[in-house]
């Protein structure tokens, strides 16, 4: 019975010391704090998401609430910089999608260095820590999660107008970009023109900006030569009828309407296909996107310096979870790619996906595992890839051709940053 005792402590020190260890530097930082009990607020555009995260966290600390502040992303950048600019209702943590980095990087005396709270950098996957650094150099925002871009697709769409929803002969008939209109063409013609390769216009746009991000060389914007290319290639899908042009609720149903080959997102996506189609149980494959494997999204957290001082200490701990194996697991289970260097241990790869039926972690992972996949993220991304993204809409609903839609996204940019930027051939 006395070594049942033992075992057990020990098995328990082994699970607290994993965490203990790393947030021991964060003791450090606070060595005057003790363990009372603090709320502390989160903003967060996905509070499902950072509710789960917390389950967890109040495991190891039960006595650090955090209270998560839903903001819509719609208003997300906006509301904050408003609040920050005031210093009113400043949140201890905000989220940050991978969409705002660059700029936000670039808020000079915005964000606290984690480095001074204990955050250690080393603990970020390699190819991450140093673009979530700003001018300074300063470790400003932590990475939590960072998307794998990839191809979800309907199986039963796959199996009835391709004859096969096998993931390795679907790899194999998509091996470049232009194979995707001999698909297009096969589902069209076998479906009668019922079903589509794609859902609408800006998911495909915002899979194909992403797979690199040469609209900008140097501070030189190069719109009609880089992305022109990939616009033409959408204005062919949209007028061979390959895209369907759904919006709103006819998109939200045709998950469970069999209409749709594949939905272009990242490896993020699987929480919502779960959400929109809640019996579609072994329903749903992925693959690899088309010439090699890039990120489309992610997020993570900062401390903005105004926040409260009191809460600097819980805040960093609360952060730092997501960089611990408990942590990264908690991230995981929320259908998201953990930025913890050492997350993916043989218990997270070997472990089956109850709704997808297969071991997504390992399929990511195995996707990314040794390969240097480039990042950066500079001010005007947000700004760029906003207007690329709404001259996609465009061409889908007003129908307006590839050159008019660059056109249309170079004046716009010119009006929104002026001469922060050169415009190349884009004059």
């Amino acid at each position: 019975m006395r070594m049942k005792r033992l075992s057990f402590l020990l098995i328990l020190s082994l699970i607290f010391s994993s965490t203990g260890c790393r947030d021991a530097a964060i003791d450090d930082a606070f060595p005057n704090s003790g363990n009372e009990d603090v709320t502390i607020t989160l903003w967060a555009y996905d509070k499902g998401v950072e509710d789960k995260i917390n389950e967890e966290f109040n495991k190891i600390y039960p006595y650090i609430h955090v209270n998560v502040v839903l903001v819509p992303w719609s208003e997300y950048e906006n509301r904050f910089l408003l609040n920050l600019s005031t210093g009113s209702d400043v949140p201890d943590i905000v989220k940050v999608e991978s969409y705002w980095w660059g700029k936000w990087l670039s808020m000079e005396g915005a964000f606290e260095n984690l480095t001074i709270y204990g955050v250690d950098s080393n603990n970020v996957a390699p190819g991450l820590t140093d673009v979530t650094r700003n001018a300074q150099g300063e470790f400003v925002i932590l990475p939590v999660a960072t998307g794998i871009a990839c191809f979800w697709y309907n199986k039963a769409v796959a199996r009835r107008y391709l004859g096969t929803d096998d993931p390795a002969i679907l790899a194999d008939r998509l091996k470049k970009w232009d194979d995707l209109l001999a698909i297009g063409d096969t589902i069209k013609t076998n479906s009668g023109g019922k079903a589509f390769l794609f859902p609408d216009s800006m998911s495909i746009e915002e899979l194909l900006v992403s797979s690199n991000k040469n609209y900008l060389e140097g501070n030189t914007l190069l719109l009609r030569e880089n992305m022109l290319p990939r616009f033409r290639f959408i204005e062919t899908l949209l007028d061979r009828g390959y895209i369907a042009k759904f919006q709103d609720i006819k998109l939200e149903r045709s998950y469970t309407e069999d209409t749709v080959l594949f939905y272009p997102y990242a490896d993020w996506h699987a929480a919502s296909i779960q959400n929109v189609d809640k019996d579609g149980i072994g329903r749903w494959g992925v693959l690899a996107p088309p010439g090699g494997i890039f990120y489309r999204g992610g997020n993570g957290y900062a401390m903005p310096k105004k926040s409260n001082p009191k809460h600097k200490k819980a805040s960093a701990l609360r952060m730092n979870f997501a960089l611990s194996r408990q942590g990264s697991e908690a991230v995981i289970r929320t259908n998201q790619f953990s930025a913890y260097k050492d997350a993916y241990s043989d218990e997270i790869l070997n472990a089956a996906d109850p709704y997808f039926n297969d071991r997504l972690s390992k399929m990511f992972f195995d996707w990314t595992v040794g390969k240097q996949i480039k990042q950066q993220f500079r001010p005007y991304d947000n700004v760029i890839e906003k207007e690329l993204r709404m001259q996609a809409f465009y061409m889908m609903v007003d129908n307006i051709d590839a050159s008019m839609a660059i056109g249309n996204a170079v004046s716009e940019i010119k009006a929104r940053i002026g001469t922060a930027i050169n415009f190349g051939d884009d004059r």
